[in-house]
């Protein structure tokens, strides 16, 4: 289904994908990433926040929206 979709598609993109931080604060790195999502010949920009937290290494998705 489209949750699928969403979740693997994200997930593919963000080892590859330009992250860039946005901000710092006591829980960790807020991070951006845009990712472009193409389905049924057409397509949409999906804006990802995502948090590695004070301590951590691994990218924690937040929330995402459409552009």
């Amino acid at each position: 289904g489209d949750a699928a979709l969403l979740r693997d598609t994200l997930l593919e993109a963000a080892p590859a994908g330009e992250a860039v931080a946005v901000a710092t604060d006591p829980w960790g790195t807020h991070w951006r990433l845009d990712v472009t999502i193409r389905r049924h010949r057409k397509s949409v920009v999906v804006r990802t926040i995502r948090i590695v937290r004070s301590g951590e290494d691994l990218p924690r998705l937040v929330t995402c929206w459409m552009l």
